[in-house]
């Protein structure tokens, strides 16, 4: 018989990898050392990219702060604006003025020609 051999007392059970007369340190189930170092390589090469992401997420994040921040701070104060126009007038005063609560006035306002 060549191969490894099946037990007598059970014909389907799984083979034995091991040789008759082997040591049974050498027949321990495990892992190998080359079978850990790759897959220890494979966790470091994934762990890198992730942390080259998370990186430029970083530093993309902080950037696009820097361009917002004055879009926010125009916002702000438009709303300040907002609340003292809104504010400016008693609200039952509308009806009492015809509805008419702020009057623009039409007039012509002097140009400046430019001469080049």
């Amino acid at each position: 018989m060549n191969g490894p051999r099946r037990s007598r007392r059970n014909p389907h059970a799984p083979r034995s990898h091991c040789p008759l007369g082997s040591l049974a340190a050498a027949c321990a189930p495990g892992f190998t050392l080359i079978e850990v170092i790759v897959a220890l390589a494979l966790l470091v090469v994934v762990l890198v990219t992730s942390y080259q992401i998370f990186s430029n997420c970083l530093t993309t994040e902080r950037a696009i702060e820097e361009l917002t921040v004055p879009e926010k701070v125009g916002e702000g104060v438009l709303t300040v604006m907002r609340r003292d126009v809104s504010g400016a007038f008693f609200k039952g005063a509308a009806a009492s003025l015809g509805n008419q609560v702020f009057r623009g006035v039409n007039r012509t306002v002097p140009t400046t020609g430019f001469s080049s």
